[in-house]
This record gives C-alpha cells, sequence and structure tokens, in this order.
C-alpha cells in the first residue's frame, strides 16, 4: 500500500484504527479465496451437486477516507481481482474476475469506534466462452470496536 504515513490500512480494512486526516492510497495485494455453490433449482443444473471452487490471484484498488465532522468518517473502496480458478469437484479450472466496492460509514472516538459497512464481492465464473455465471454475494455489518 502506498501512502501508508497518512492512510491507515488498519482503518481501511478494519476501521478499527482512528484516522484524523482524510486521505486515500492505492492497494494492492494477492488473493485466495473459497468458494462454494449449490442450488436445488433445476434453472441452474450444473450446481445440482455442491462445486467447491478455490480460487487466487493479484488484485488492486483504492481506497479514500474522508474524515468529517463530529468524529464522524466515510471510507469508500474498489478493488478488482484477476482470479485463476479451479473447481476441487472435478479438477476443472476456469478464469474469475471479481470487483469488490466497499462502503464503511462511522464514528471514531479515541478508544473506541463503531461503523456500518456495506460490501460485495462481485465474481464472474468462466467455464469457457460463451459459457459463464455472475456471483453477486452482498454484505452489511455493523461493528463495534475498542481499542485498548
Amino acid at each position: 500500500m502506498y501512502n501508508h504515513r497518512n492512510h491507515s490500512l488498519r482503518s481501511v480494512f478494519t476501521m478499527s484504527e482512528k484516522q484524523t486526516v482524510s486521505n486515500g492510497s492505492l492497494l494492492y495485494g494477492f488473493g485466495v479465496f473459497y468458494t462454494s455453490i449449490y442450488s436445488k433449482n433445476e434453472d441452474m443444473a450444473r450446481y445440482n451437486e455442491r462445486i467447491h471452487i478455490v480460487h487466487f490471484g493479484p488484485t488492486a484498488g483504492y481506497s479514500y477516507t474522508w474524515i468529517l465532522p463530529g468524529n464522524m468518517f466515510l471510507n469508500t473502496g474498489l478493488n478488482i481481482g484477476a482470479n485463476l480458478g479451479i473447481n476441487t469437484t472435478d479438477t476443472k479450472m476456469l478464469f474469475m474476475p471479481q470487483i469488490n466496492p466497499k462502503i464503511t460509514f462511522g464514528h471514531h472516538n479515541a478508544s473506541w469506534s463503531i461503523n456500518m459497512v456495506m460490501g460485495c464481492n462481485a465474481s464472474v465464473l468462466l467455464w469457457n466462452m460463451g459459457n459463464f455465471d455472475v456471483l453477486i454475494p452482498a454484505t452489511m455489518s455493523m461493528t463495534f470496536s475498542k481499542r485498548f
């Protein structure tokens, strides 16, 4: 991560460190993920039996935190990854590009913080040309952190 002196890595990912200045930073790294898919719906016959996929690859993105009045903050981030996937059920390989937007709004105090995090991990499962599926799981959570 660039700009680490002004933009806290802990603040970007866990919001457990108080950031005092509005700032942003480039993020880059490598991710390893596990996905399991199962559907009882006949329209998705490919997933009538559970499929297990391990996917990995490089990621890059950007995160920016705005420090607002009253110890409030707003963080936005976007990561994009290019992953190679291995279907461990039948050892077939696939390409899985993904995009991960995230928005966090919260309040930091000197020793604690509370925030609302909304994010998603949109992935495209490219089995071969013209044969793909899209997964878009989204999450929303509220986090309370106490710093010691």
